[in-house]
């Protein structure tokens, strides 16, 4: 741990980055939360990824105004591009997310270090508060009732998805060294959560609300099952891996059952989008190859559902499919991407 060398040297700075496209609307919410925390020694990276709307002059002004403040201005990459863009300026000892429609609580930052001081962990999550648009509540609560400090096994074994988002966190920035969120694809979060959480030695999770997650309509979690969405299905392919390499056994079938229902929604896609098959193909061979020895950690349904993984994949998705759709004509649902 590097806690008392850094505690001897004064107070740590810490770096927020908060990629930024099209949001015109929310900008001086969410970058107002930050420039106002508790907690003052901060670098705040604004990257504006080519926004077409007023959002770069916005930045330029805030810039102006907090000399914390500095503005990446680049050709659209993706909010992937747009947090790596931040990572590479990055200067504080920690890092943390901020996305630049949601904002954060005046003490989230220093809750957070807080937290890290105490206990020497690598990583600290917060709760989240969830809302609409419009500011009505929606949360169900902190995801722990009292502070607690857990291993890495035990963060892959809750698949509450507050675990896996970037932004609800800080972070030790050696953990992202060799780390870097993958260019062009979206779940962006699915797809680094192993790389970055197995470098922990702990982890403390916070049941303060820190964070505001805005619902957006318009946004990503929201948007019909399409192409982009196999990247999840590619991330969960690679966590399976990753649990089966852990010898973390308990965690493999949740993760499946989570498998199984995206293979669904691949071939609900397939169906009605024929152009969409060379994708869905290749990803479905991806969950196809996954290990024979993950059969041993799966309950008996689930295994039935693995030989015919193995055996005849098109036919389970096909009758997959079917079974989404039949649950969608049910319930008025497409099936959330969360």
């Amino acid at each position: 741990m590097l806690v008392k060398e850094k505690e001897r040297c004064g107070r740590v700075t810490v770096t927020v980055i908060v990629p930024v496209y099209n949001v015109e609307n929310t900008l001086n919410r969410c970058v107002d939360s930050i420039v106002n925390q508790t907690y003052t020694d901060l670098q705040i990276i604004l990257v504006d990824d080519g926004s077409p709307d007023g959002s770069p002059a916005m930045c330029d002004a805030w810039c102006s105004h907090d000399s914390r403040i500095e503005v990446i201005h680049q050709r659209n990459k993706g909010l992937s591009g747009a947090r790596n863009a931040g990572l590479s300026k990055a200067v504080g000892e920690y890092v943390a997310f901020v996305d630049s429609d949601d904002y954060v609580e005046p003490d989230f930052i220093e809750s957070m270090i807080n937290a890290q001081t105490a206990t020497g962990a690598d990583m600290v999550i917060c709760s989240v508060a969830e809302e609409t648009a419009d500011g009505e509540n929606q949360s169900t609560g902190g995801i722990v009732n009292s502070v607690e400090v857990i291993d890495v096994h035990e963060c892959c074994r809750r698949m509450d998805w507050r675990y896996i988002t970037v932004w609800n966190k800080l972070y030790d920035r050696r953990l992202w060294k060799r780390v870097s969120f993958p260019e062009g694809k979206i779940h962006e979060d699915e797809y680094v959560f192993q790389d970055i959480v197995s470098q922990c030695s702990a982890i403390v999770v916070l049941p303060d609300e820190l964070y505001h997650y805005v619902e957006n309509n318009a946004g990503i979690m929201h948007e019909r099952f399409s192409t982009r969405n196999l990247a999840r299905l590619q991330s969960y392919v690679r966590r399976m891996r990753f649990f089966r390499d852990r010898d973390y056994k308990d965690c493999i079938g949740g993760l499946f059952t989570m498998i199984m229902l995206d293979v669904g929604r691949a071939g609900v896609l397939a169906q009605d989008s024929p152009e969409s098959w060379g994708e869905v193909r290749e990803v479905l061979g991806q969950v196809r190859a996954l290990p024979y020895d993950v059969w041993f950690s799966l309950s008996a349904k689930q295994r039935i559902r693995f030989l015919q993984l193995k055996l005849c994949p098109y036919l389970l998705m096909r009758g997959l499919a079917d079974r989404h759709k039949e649950w969608a004509s049910h319930t008025g649902k497409s099936g959330g991407l969360r």
